[in-house]
């Protein structure tokens, strides 16, 4: 153990430090579409996985909710199938083969752990081994994202993994030293990569969202002290990052802790207490410091706050490395539920911050907390405080005022610890104002007609941006109805930020054109459409009309029934290759859930939105068709979709439209009644 005098020496030798990616931001880097103004950590859905670990854990899951729930714990690749079930505000513990740990790099494998509930639950998971254990808060699929950076630390095997909950996920990990990978996974499949260097920085870019952990097999933190310790978190997608922090020292550790500040964006300045840390970030940079106490941590741009418990031999204490992700304030929960592990750790403590006017309020198992053991944070109007908890118990964390608090797990042992957030809201509070794409009204002219081959073909957009900086460049991709390759070209800005590109007259040939847009304001992209658009383009029909669709829409359903969706699809040219339904949820994921339309009788086709997604929130629809060609038309779309309001009252009548002919006639009654009383009258 290290005496007073090296601890002291520790600190003060201790040099903060730059870490640069110089990697540019890819050309489809930007965020995902959709409201989503309703999601956190909390959730019916998640896809998760647990790491390459030093050795051979002993892994679990923690799921804890505010009402009695149930579901499942699923991992396809090893048959292994758990039901659980959870009272309200408690704690129930899932165990996890050791067999679901990704032991090997390079490797696609279906060991992805597939939590589903009947309500929403918290999931937290521990990847526990003698000397070497750390925890992750779970984040549901509906927050999940297409653009990653990821953090780990220097040290033993430095590690990135990644699980789908979509098939045909394109992923491009992009690693700050190192080849680019490609690879393309289906749901449940997961892919660990690692080269032996740090990896903070590394891109992760997909089609669809993804779930993407990071860490270490082992780190000693800061370098070069002992001992090391598994380290892992699941990473929040950048639009979720932000601006301002406030931080609590670990509870029993002297010296402070290891931080790390990673720029999602170029000319990222990171103050702490409102002064500058040092040079100027760019993309995929981090900036590496010691806080010895409670502090502000405020950025320009959007940034992601990390922060590690050191090695053992950097102060003396009974404990070892963890990394744990601090949200910003703005993604503060009102209440928590969480458990300490059964074994292994003598101590056991939760930080908590919240606004010095609620804490009077805060609560542990209805019990109030000491206000006397928060302290302010500088002048941010927060304050924080750490308590310690017993081992193998479960909690609740609330505020009888309703403020909004944080909530950050942790513990230690012998040359070993844990660390996680206790939950997060996760709204996308850094969509960098990217640029805002409305296709204009001559193009969507084009939508379920048939265009002419050998003409050349406009297309046009409206695209905008609120804020500096403002639009770059637009893009139209665009391929022959059938093609796999798309071909860029350059879109022109016009009057009134009217963007347009001429497809040549050679290229619009029969059955069709499909095409995305890709607009960037040098830091964010935007895409049209706004999800999976190489997967899911626009498509025009080429001398070829493409499939008619004539629908009714369902305005309104009640919460937790099947929706009946009906349409009449003809197609004039030649035949109606296949009918699909996309629906989701509002406010959720911006991915549509697809189902085929089945044919009834005449021209009907029938599917029924299921009853688990027609939740409070409403629901997201559109229709889509397509002929033997491969040419389609929609009825609604990815981003204009038709809306179903629901609740818990049954919807009002459809009213019956009364067509003309029925109006005419009833004015020809009324004027036989006029004529006939007229006529009596005289007489």
């Amino acid at each position: 153990m290290p005496t007073p005098e090296e601890i002291q020496r520790n600190i003060d030798e201790y040099v903060p430090h730059v870490g640069r990616s110089n990697l540019e931001m890819p050309l489809n880097w930007g965020t995902q579409g959709g409201d989503r103004s309703l999601v956190d950590s909390r959730g019916t859905d998640f896809w998760l996985l647990f790491m390459n670990n030093l050795v051979t854990p002993t892994p679990y899951l923690d799921i804890t909710s505010e009402v009695d729930a149930s579901g499942t714990v699923t991992i396809s690749g090893i048959s292994f199938s758990q039901p659980f079930s959870v009272l309200a505000n408690t704690v129930t513990r899932v165990n996890i083969p050791a067999t679901a740990e990704i032991n090997s790099s390079g490797a696609i494998q279906s060991l992805g752990i597939h939590v589903v509930s009947d309500n929403e639950v918290t999931v937290y998971g521990m990847n526990q081994a003698p000397y070497t254990t750390d925890g992750f808060l779970g984040l549901p699929v509906d927050i999940l994202g297409t653009s990653y950076l990821v953090m780990t630390y220097v040290g033993f095997n430095p590690e990135l993994a990644i699980v789908s909950p979509y098939d045909n996920n394109l992923i491009t990990i992009t690693p700050v030293v190192g080849s680019i990978v490609n690879i393309n996974l289906n749901q449940g499949e997961t892919y660990q990569y690692s080269n032996g260097g740090d990896l903070t920085g590394s891109i992760v870019a997909s089609t669809l969202p993804v779930a993407v952990f990071s860490g270490n097999d082992c780190a000693n933190i800061p370098a070069g002290y002992s001992a090391c310790d598994h380290i892992c978190e699941q990473i929040p997608p950048v639009s979720t990052w932000g601006t301002t922090f406030v931080t609590k020292t670990l509870e029993g550790r002297i010296n402070g802790d290891t931080w790390r500040f990673m720029a999602s964006q170029n000319g990222t300045q990171v103050m702490v207490n409102g002064a500058a840390t040092g040079p100027v970030l760019n993309f995929g940079d981090f900036y590496e410091t010691i806080l010895t106490t409670n502090s502000f941590v405020s950025a320009n741009k959007p940034i992601l706050a990390v922060q590690f418990s050191n090695s053992q031999t950097w102060d003396g204490v009974l404990a070892d490395p963890f990394m744990m992700v601090i949200p910003p304030y703005q993604q503060f929960l009102d209440s928590y539920g969480f458990s300490t592990p059964v074994s292994g750790f003598s101590t056991n403590y939760f930080n908590s911050a919240v606004e010095t006017s609620g804490v009077s309020g805060m609560l542990l198992d209805g019990s109030t907390l000491s206000p006397a053991a928060y302290g302010p944070i500088g002048a941010t109007g927060y304050s924080s405080a750490g308590f310690s908890v017993a081992i193998n118990t479960s909690h609740n964390i609330d505020n009888s005022g309703g403020s909004p608090s944080g909530l950050y797990l942790y513990g230690f042992g012998s040359y070993d610890s844990y660390g996680y957030p206790g939950g997060l809201s996760l709204l996308s509070i850094n969509t960098g104002s990217g640029p805002v794409i409305t296709i204009e009204e001559t193009t969507l002219n084009y939508f379920c007609t048939s265009l002419s081959s050998g003409v050349s073909l406009d297309i046009s957009a409206l695209i905008t941006d609120s804020e500096a900086p403002f639009v770059q460049s637009a893009t139209l991709y665009y391929r022959t109805a059938g093609d796999v390759t798309y071909t860029p070209l350059a879109m022109t800005m016009g009057a009134g930020d009217v963007w347009t590109a001429t497809v040549p007259s050679g290229d619009v040939q029969s059955p069709g054109i499909e095409y995305y847009i890709y607009a960037t304001d040098g830091q964010v992209g935007t895409t049209s459409p706004a999800s999976d658009p190489a997967n899911n383009p626009y498509s025009l029909g080429v001398d070829n009309l493409p499939p008619d669709i004539t629908h009714t829409p369902v305005t309104n359903s009640i919460i937790g029934v099947d929706v009946l969706i009906s349409a009449d699809v003809t197609d004039n040219t030649n035949s109606v290759q296949s009918v699909e339904l996309y629906y989701r949820v509002i406010g959720g994921t911006p991915v549509y859930t697809s189902l085929p339309m089945n044919f009834t009788s005449g021209d009907t086709y029938e599917a029924s939105i299921p009853a688990v997604a027609v939740t409070e929130q409403g629901v997201d629809y559109y229709i889509k068709a397509t002929d033997n060609f491969g040419v389609s038309c929609t009825y609604g779309s990815a981003d204009d979709p038709l809306i179903i309001n629901t609740g818990n009252e049954p919807p009002p009548p459809e009213s019956v439209p009364v067509s003309n002919w029925a109006i005419y006639f009833g004015i020809f009654l009324i004027g036989l009644f006029v004529i006939f009383r007229f006529r009596r009258r005289l007489a």
